[in-house]
């Protein structure tokens, strides 16, 4: 819908505050968009405009209503259904993208952007031939270069995710000449099955960072040397790999904030302590279909999620990430002064029960409303487990211990984004690690029927004791394809994908010692921090 004012008006405003993006900093930017669409606030493109402003200023949540009402006033028109799609997307919200796009679609047909993002949200919500179909279909019609190499790319994702390696390395090989894909085309490539330091897409890699050096950015340049660690680790060339991985951290690493971490644990604990559960139970759901499975990231949860979601009566649903957002605005909300009774106020009126059927809407959207348990593997929700607790008193937590060592490596060599800043340094990995070790102690004492520790190492070295003990916490009967779940078509969308595609194995552990003489720093500070080693280990 577009403003009522005179036309001349309304295009000098936009030139005026499209002026003002292209000039000034995030700052002014957000006060140019906002008088922007605070003049024309029915208008469609100045509500675009300014959640897009909003978006490059990193007020990602204060774009989403602007990007809402952009795609409402325009009639779902592509260019703006379709970065509101991505918001959602980005959130975590595939339940709003999915009805978005439905929507969308229903008026614009033919939009190749629309299908595209349509199959990614299939593809995110494991409907893999669905999302393949689309995907094809919007190859089939006219896209600007740019578009189609996008478009390509993620249907050579979605092919790798679904174990058609050939397939996906064909559609990425075109890419490593494409300057937008050509870094993510080198890296998949270089993950293929049998490749090594020897490779010739090793020698491509060493050559595209010394020949475009210029022209790849610090995040380029770090994510070639952590697969190029990767290759060297494959030919036993370990001190190479470590140091190419040490590079990768040094072009790009974030700040980690362990004040902030030490006070964010602190409010966990003190806000979910107490009487809460007791006096909020009876107003929670009721629902024990959900399972959470937790740890560290790359302590093992893919693998958990995959045996539990082999049996007949589960399914596994991959990383929603829905808890810790809800967790956030919870805490938000009631983390303060006499909040907590306002929390038991607001629980009778049935906002945990709203909060708990959000999560159950977006499970089962993914996992089918069939299955008795439904198994969320988001690592970090460790941090969630009161908020769990709190909307669902009936669920299960597993949380899986892996040797810190053998799990800094494995983080370490993998493209973490920022928000796991621990994972670029040996100092700040045992930091966290140990900050979590105090906070499960805690969740241990308030909530301890609740959840269930396994160890990783007793799981890969003794699998049908350790997943009977599983199952049975879960409350559910034994069956064999538990232990055979890699024989299933799955997808897996995670790193751990090419490693649970084979049978249970001890391969993973004790992969450290390649790289004892390199981690000095992480056990010195491990110490520090309290870590206790287990008995006859001698770091």
């Amino acid at each position: 819908m577009q403003s009522a004012l005179p036309n001349s008006e309304y295009s000098f405003a936009r030139k005026q505050a499209e002026a003002a993006q292209r000039a000034g900093k995030h700052t002014q930017n957000v006060a140019a968009a906002q008088a922007f669409q605070a003049r024309f606030p029915r208008d469609a493109f100045a509500n675009h405009f300014l959640a897009q402003t909003l978006y490059q200023a990193g007020r990602k949540f204060d774009a989403l209503g602007f990007g809402e009402a952009a795609a409402q006033l325009g009639g779902l028109m592509p260019d703006y259904s379709s970065p509101l799609a991505a918001l959602y997307q980005e959130f975590g919200l595939l339940e709003r993208m999915s009805a978005l796009l439905t929507a969308a679609l229903a008026k614009f047909t033919d939009s190749p952007q629309l299908i595209s993002d349509m199959a990614y949200c299939q593809q995110a919500l494991g409907k893999l031939a669905e999302a393949e179909t689309l995907f094809r279909k919007a190859l089939e019609m006219p896209l600007p270069a740019a578009d189609r190499e996008e478009t390509t790319k993620l249907l050579a994702d979605l092919l790798r995710a679904s174990y058609r390696m050939q397939e996906a390395e064909a559609l990425f090989l075109p890419l490593k000449s494409a300057p937008a894909h050509r870094v993510i085309a080198h890296v998949l490539l270089a993950q293929a099955k049998g490749q090594n330091a020897q490779s010739p897409i090793a020698k491509d890699i060493e050559n595209l960072l010394v020949q475009e050096a210029r022209s790849l950015t610090a995040a380029d340049k770090a994510q070639l040397h952590l697969v190029l660690g990767r290759l060297q680790e494959n030919s036993k060339d370990y001190d190479h790999a470590f140091a190419s991985w040490k590079k990768a951290r040094e072009l790009d690493s974030p700040r980690y904030d362990r004040a902030a971490i030490e006070q964010f644990h602190a409010r966990l604990k003190s806000f979910y302590a107490g009487e809460l559960f007791s006096k909020t139970r009876l107003y929670a759901s009721p629902s024990s279909k959900p399972v959470f499975v937790v740890g560290m990231p790359r302590s093992g949860t893919t693998l958990l999620e995959q045996i539990i979601g082999a049996h007949s009566h589960a399914a596994g649903i991959g990383e929603l990430g829905r808890i810790t957002r809800q967790n956030q605005t919870l805490l938000a909300a009631y983390d303060q002064p006499g909040g907590q009774a306002k929390l038991v106020s607001s629980a009778m009126r049935g906002e945990l029960v709203a909060r708990a059927k959000e999560f159950l809407t977006l499970a089962e959207m993914i996992g089918g409303s069939e299955a008795r348990h439904l198994v969320d593997k988001t690592p970090t929700q460790f941090m969630d487990a009161g908020y769990i607790h709190l909307i669902f008193p009936n669920a299960r937590i597993i949380n899986l211990n892996r040797h810190p060592a053998d799990t800094f490596i494995s983080t370490y060599q993998n493209n973490f984004s920022h928000d796991y800043s621990f994972a670029f340094s040996q100092e700040g990995f045992a930091h966290f690690y140990m900050q979590r070790e105090k906070l499960l102690a805690h969740w241990r004492d308030v909530i301890p029927d609740s959840m269930l520790d396994v160890s990783y190492e007793g799981l890969v070295a003794q699998p049908e004791a350790h997943v009977r003990r599983i199952l049975d916490f879960i409350g559910l009967e034994w069956e064999d394809a538990c232990l055979r779940f890699f024989e299933g078509n799955k997808s897996v969308r995670t790193f751990s994908r090419d490693q649970v595609r084979q049978s249970i194995n001890t391969k993973s552990v004790g992969r450290w010692r390649n790289y004892e003489k390199h981690l000095g720093p992480l056990f010195v500070k491990l110490k520090d921090y309290g870590y206790q080693p287990p008995p006859g280990e001698t770091p």
